[in-house]
């Protein structure tokens, strides 16, 4: 892949599944953000703040990662190989309650992004239908950790579903293919990307279905936040710079994340965009900076996956998620 430039200063160079930009201080920490799946158009905001230079302006040097899945992402920040990861919040909660030292520090997406997702004609009209089906599934992604929990909220046992693994870059393809009846899907991912090239889909979006949970976020580990939080303040600003850029021009922030990322669709990237941009908030944070959480929106999620099952225990509150160094605080 080629370079991309210099843009204020800073320079943005793709490295395989990387994009870095900003130059690291002496005796300053690297910092990296791994997303929670490969680049998608839902992105563009943080690419906004790598070409735009408000990371620069903030002093870090970032670089951008892709993930493969939030279970796998929350791995790496838990053992401190990434900095930061963009990761689901019901499933970093299922990993503080099984150990793994994490906290959320800006909730952007607070209504679940999760969904299955059959072809029209398939025979599956709602959740009960799914028994007897094969799913094709990626380990370690957030659907389909979330998977189990839909559904037995539905009325499904998850061992009358027959999972097939797959990876990221099969599992599109393979479910064109027919080669299972259903897989996952975000709703800000692969319905709008498959829709837009006219495939006829039927979407269970797990909110819709009595699985509504805290969505993705940025996460650290809790010994950066007590090593280096001014790091994770600036880090935050620029990111949320980003998001609040992103939101009032979203067809701008698209053509920067095509800038640097190729062999996207800009309709399709738009789209991801759009429909993330209408997750931001609930209704407890409607008032509230982007990245603010509620404590009843975490009592919420907390609450599911102790009922569902997904969860041992209870944790207070604040072994989840902090407010304190986003821009406003808390």
């Amino acid at each position: 892949m080629r370079g991309k430039g210099a843009v204020i200063g800073t320079v943005i160079l793709l490295l395989g599944l990387t994009v870095q930009a900003g130059s690291i201080a002496a005796g300053e920490r690297e910092i990296t953000l791994r997303t929670d799946w490969l680049f998608r158009g839902y992105h563009a905001p943080f690419f906004v703040a790598l070409k735009k230079g408000y990371f620069a302006e903030q002093g870090v040097g970032v670089q951008l990662q892709e993930g493969r899945g939030s279970a796998t992402v929350m791995q790496l920040v838990a053992n401190q190989s990434a900095t930061f990861g963009f990761v689901d919040g019901a499933v970093m909660a299922m990993g503080v309650d099984k150990g793994m030292p994490l906290k959320m520090v800006a909730g952007i997406f607070q209504r679940t992004t999760a969904a299955m997702m059959v072809y029209q004609g398939s025979g599956i009209e709602n959740p009960r239908d799914i028994a007897g089906k094969t799913a094709g599934l990626v380990p370690g992604a957030n659907t389909t950790q979330l998977f189990p929990i839909f559904l037995q909220r539905n009325g499904v046992a998850p061992e009358a579903v027959k999972v097939i693994n797959v990876t990221p870059a099969n599992k599109t393809t393979f479910f064109r293919q027919r080669k299972y009846d259903i897989t996952s899907a975000l709703i800000n991912d692969e319905v709008p990307a498959l829709r837009l090239q006219g495939e006829q889909i039927k979407v269970f979006h797990f909110a819709d279905y009595g699985v509504n949970t805290m969505s993705l976020g940025v996460v650290t580990h809790p010994q950066m936040l007590s090593s280096s939080p001014e790091t994770v303040r600036r880090f935050l600003a620029a990111a949320i710079r980003g998001w609040e850029f992103a939101a009032s021009n979203p067809e701008e922030a698209v053509s920067i994340f095509l800038a640097s990322v190729e062999a996207r669709v800009r309709d399709v990237s738009l789209e991801q965009l759009r429909i993330a941009l209408t997750l931001l908030h609930t209704d407890a944070t409607r008032s509230r900076p982007l990245g603010w959480m509620a404590q009843e929106d975490w009592q919420k999620t907390q609450d599911f996956l102790v009922q569902s099952g997904a969860m041992k225990g209870r944790h207070p509150l604040d072994a989840f998620y902090t407010n304190a160094l986003l821009p406003g605080g808390s």
